[in-house]
């Protein structure tokens, strides 16, 4: 498998990576955001305490905005990749590289789910990757 072909087939794992941990960010400033979440200053002093709660809905704002578009991307690649595997014949190992690329799950469940031994879900996980770089090569000419 070339470098190509396993950066398109691997783009939605690694956009839902993305996504998450700005999932991680919003709720940890949204907790910054309670009451009891915000230190005021400590010292008794006539100024007043800096408020963060504007720097937060601002980061917030873009949290939310860079979510968006990086869902908006997800979308794209997971259409990309149902269309490098509509390419296959074998409908097995469309299952197999759907199960991979879009369910995200592990090869050792894949195998399970399609009752078959791991390795010779390999050879057609290999087999389909090998097939849709063959595609993508003669596009390429």
């Amino acid at each position: 498998m070339t470098d190509r072909v396993y950066s398109i087939m691997t783009r939605c794992g690694v956009l839902s990576k993305q996504i998450r941990q700005i999932d991680i960010q919003i709720e940890s400033l949204n907790m910054s955001m309670l009451p009891n979440g915000i230190s005021y200053d400590k010292l008794n002093v006539q100024s007043s305490p800096t408020d963060p709660m504007t720097e937060y809905a601002v980061r917030l704002d873009e949290l939310y905005r860079k979510r968006e578009d990086l869902q908006r991307q997800y979308l794209e690649a997971q259409g990309d990749i149902t269309l490098k595997i509509s390419w296959l014949s074998d409908e097995t190992q469309k299952t197999v590289l759907t199960a991979r690329f879009i369910g995200h799950e592990d090869f050792a469940r894949i195998a399970k789910e399609l009752d078959m031994s791991e390795r010779n879900m390999f050879r057609l996980y290999k087999k389909g990757l090998s097939v849709i770089n063959e595609k993508l090569v003669s596009e390429c000419q």
